[in-house]
């Protein structure tokens, strides 16, 4: 793990704070046990824009990395293999392209902020004033708490709350924004327990288990073998 290969990379065992602001850096940590990875972007330091890499078919992550010429991505919401797309809401570049109204709503706003909105299962979003966002989260993380409650927000499929290898975004108090993975097996609270370490005072999983991938300027983080038809993505801008 050579940290020339990742730009501003730190890491640590044990520590669980996070490193003086600065723009877009990847850390990783052993957070409750096991290593944890993340891409922590900081709004008030980075120009960047936010967006939902959607596309027609289950395609290598890496390829929709490139394609979306990101500094950094993530697994975005889960998808239908029958179908290739996602069975969430997907907002990308403002206009609502997949539709499934269940789970926890993440907005990424003009700002470059993120903010998470728990909808009623069955109840349509209102997306407006974002730019880019997905449903089909699962909220773990609620103003410091831990609260995963997959079957309240209308999940059934019993993997989720099991334990699997994990995506998730999480916001601080100050407003940095968290992507983060692990490919270690772990439950949503052992996931959510891990984020607090860091700072995270909300936080949601994604996709998780096989689709579990982060990547970073270029390279992948933690990689996985299967094609994805969705991923949120994060790009710096000018100012």
């Amino acid at each position: 793990m050579a940290a020339g290969w990742f730009g501003a990379l730190v890491l640590g065992l044990g520590g669980t704070t996070l490193p003086e602001p600065s723009g877009i850096q990847r850390i990783s940590g052993v957070l409750q046990g096991h290593w944890h990875h993340a891409v922590v972007v900081d709004p008030a330091m980075a120009a960047v824009e936010w967006d939902v890499h959607l596309a027609d078919r289950l395609t290598p992550p890496r390829r929709l990395a490139e394609e979306a010429q990101a500094e950094a991505a993530i697994t975005g919401t889960f998808f239908a293999y029958e179908s290739q797309q996602p069975v969430a809401d997907v907002l990308t570049r403002s206009a609502l392209r997949r539709f499934g109204h269940r789970g926890t709503a993440v907005r990424f706003m003009p700002d470059g902020g993120m903010d998470l909105q728990d909808v009623p299962f069955g109840q349509a979003k209102d997306w407006g004033g974002a730019v880019a966002g997905v449903r089909g989260a699962v909220r773990i993380l609620r103003d410091g708490q831990v609260c995963p409650d997959p079957r309240g927000q209308g999940f059934t499929d019993p993997a989720i709350w099991g334990r699997a290898a994990r995506t998730g975004l999480a916001r601080t108090e100050d407003g940095r924004i968290l992507m983060a993975a692990t490919a270690a097996r772990v439950t949503l609270s052992r996931f959510a327990n891990a984020l607090k370490e860091w700072g995270a005072v909300d936080a949601v999983s994604l996709d998780g288990g096989g689709s579990t991938m982060l990547a970073y300027q270029g390279r992948m983080v933690v990689p996985t073998s299967r094609r994805l038809c969705n991923l949120i993505v994060v790009r710096r801008t000018a100012w």
